[in-house]
């Protein structure tokens, strides 16, 4: 058999033409080797799973249903999974094979969307974080319910496809309390199908390949973690266990959302500027890690800024400042407005919201004076005012006052 190293895992071609793929090598203390193993042929998978590698019976078991449906003798493929599994043995102590690809043999690849546009990277670990209370785990539910249906999450868009909600806070009942209330503010009667949930009980370690093996079949588009202390089992702090925790995930499929805590407030050290509670390796591992801020409680009605503190990928989206509405049988959230006086730092609003704003409060005024009352830049100024022309929000042109200075106003300052 012909080997080649692949991202993960590892790749046999057989003398038939098919090629049998291993990901995921999960080595027990007991000395039991797992891995999903894949059959492929040119038609595509023919057949595989998480099988025990180490276990003749479950080796003979995999080559009999491959057998059954590849049509060939099951002795074949219990000699290939022999020869596999030795392979591997031999090549235990260093952990990989060492296979160097030249990069100007590939292609371009083609662009990878994002599972939420801008803030929630598709087949990596994002994170989310923030202060008790801030309705984390509510932002982390409107997310799925809005994959699961494929409409936008906060304005930006998302791709369509099943969530599954892994829970060490909260359980059943009360999770699907607050889906349904979630639902009901989309206008929906209950929450749409695609939307699993297991309340788990032991870190994620102890029952990774249980977990893998049904990702593997679901294919979700996210998997949700609430929250990091119960996945992981550990003190927040231990380095080496974030580090665990961060690379055990890379072996599910699809995008993972973990939910954690932050750093205890010090004074004089703004909400911004705290990070995840405990090992930096939290950040360091994510690919793009959100903050929650509650920036107001008023009854019925909090007001939240989702801040993007990295992203590995392209640049840190700007805040995003909404509502969560709790309305009886309903939770809402809604964007804000540029009007809205819960979000005083307007730093919280987009560039173009907060020249919305200074222009309703002094009316038509130059693009120096917009750029120091909103503390940008006059070139992000004019870039945003034609982007507020597209949006039919101000006129094509300015006005000239008697000094000859421009002036730039709103066609309609209700907007």
């Amino acid at each position: 058999m012909m080997y080649t190293s692949i991202p993960n895992g590892h790749e046999w071609e057989m003398d038939n033409g098919a090629t049998i793929r291993v990901k995921n090598l999960d080595r027990r203390r007991t000395g039991r080797v797992y891995a999903n193993v894949q059959v492929l042929v040119e038609d595509g998978v023919i057949g595989g799973g998480v099988t025990e590698l180490s276990s003749v019976n479950e080796r003979y078991k995999f080559a009999m249903d491959i057998s059954n449906r590849n049509g060939a003798g099951i002795q074949m493929w219990v000699d290939a999974l022999l020869s596999i599994y030795a392979a591997l043995e031999k090549n235990h102590d260093s952990g990989e094979n060492f296979n160097p690809v030249d990069l100007g043999d590939f292609d371009e690849p083609e662009a990878i969307p994002d599972i939420v546009e801008g803030i929630v990277v598709d087949g990596e670990t994002n994170n989310l974080f923030g202060d008790g209370g801030q309705g984390k785990s509510t932002v982390a539910n409107f997310l799925g319910l809005c994959l699961s249906r494929g409409v936008p999450f906060l304005g930006r868009n998302t791709l369509k496809g099943d969530v599954l909600i892994l829970d060490w806070e909260l359980n059943r009942d009360r999770t699907l309390d607050r889906l349904y209330r979630l639902a009901r503010g989309l206008g929906l009667s209950r929450p749409p199908g695609g939307i699993h949930y297991h309340q788990m009980g032991r870190p994620i370690f102890d029952v990774i390949t249980e977990v893998e093996a049904f990702c593997l079949d679901l294919q979700p588009q996210l998997v949700i973690l609430d929250s990091y202390v119960g996945a992981s089992g550990s003190d927040p702090m231990d380095q080496a266990a974030a580090v665990k925790l961060m690379e055990t995930l890379r072996r599910l499929p699809g995008s993972r959302l973990l939910i954690d805590h932050q750093s205890n407030p010090v004074s004089g050290v703004p909400y911004r500027s705290k990070r995840a509670f405990g090992s930096s390796f939290k950040t360091h591992l994510a690919r793009s890690s959100l903050q929650l801020e509650q920036v107001s409680n008023t009854p019925g009605r909090a007001s939240v800024v989702l801040r993007q503190v990295k992203n590995n990928f392209g640049p840190k989206a700007p805040e995003i400042p909404f509502h969560i509405i709790y309305d009886g049988p309903q939770i809402r959230l809604e964007l804000a407005e540029p009007g809205d006086t819960e979000f005083q730092d307007t730093t919280a609003l987009p560039a173009w919201q907060r020249i919305v704003r200074f222009i309703q409060e002094h009316g038509a005024s130059t693009i120096d004076e917009i750029a120091e009352g909103c503390g940008i830049k006059p070139h992000t100024v004019t870039n945003n005012v034609s982007k507020l022309r597209g949006m039919g929000k101000m006129p094509a042109m300015p006005v000239t006052n008697s000094d000859g200075k421009k002036l730039y106003d709103l066609l309609d300052q209700s907007a």
